[in-house]
């Protein structure tokens, strides 16, 4: 083979790698691995995202690219720990559950209440367009000026939130959960 050919095929190799690096960090046309990869507002590495973790990232990226359609606004991952939670860095007591296995985004939506976004989940997992999975309501996210933001994750189907006074409790959930 003549050098120049393959200097030229080494050339093309590397270009499709720093393309494919470059564009790797985005899990979905709309979700970067940015947005699920921060903690306590330290940026973890893309790199440092375990394979499991950044497939799991990937799934629930394309899920909310549903919900934001559905919504026909910007979905937010929102939240002092983002999407994924790392073992070693997570709150003490927390377990291998959905938000360190990339499975967790606690999410907002610009000009909906938190209420109207677990009912959109809850008609889209009904309509079978996003899989069933569990929805908590929690407490103004850190720094979101009194938003309280939505927990969505594809683990088991379940729901749950915080706030039991009157105005957010419902008939037939004791205590504040479904």
């Amino acid at each position: 083979m003549r050098p120049e050919l393959l200097m030229l095929g080494v050339g093309v190799a590397l270009l499709f790698l720093y393309r494919r690096q470059q564009t790797s960090d985005w899990l979905s046309p709309s979700f970067h691995i940015s947005e699920f990869t921060q903690w306590m507002g330290k940026l973890a590495p893309p790199r440092a995202v375990p394979l499991d973790v950044y497939t799991n990232l990937v799934r629930l990226a394309r899920v909310l690219e549903v919900v934001q359609a559905a919504a026909g606004k910007k979905v937010r991952v929102v939240g002092a720990r983002s999407g994924w939670r790392p073992l070693d860095i997570a709150d003490p007591g927390v377990n291998a559950g959905e938000h360190t296995a990339g499975l967790a985004a606690d999410i907002v939506i610009d000009g909906m209440g938190p209420w109207d976004i677990r009912d959109l989940l809850e008609q889209l997992m009904r309509a079978g367009r996003i899989p069933p999975g569990g929805i908590g309501v929690y407490a103004p996210a850190p720094g979101l000026s009194g938003d309280r933001m939505v927990h969505y994750d594809l683990g088991a189907s379940r729901r749950w939130w915080g706030d039991t006074t009157p105005h957010f409790s419902y008939p037939n959930r004791p205590g504040g959960y479904a």
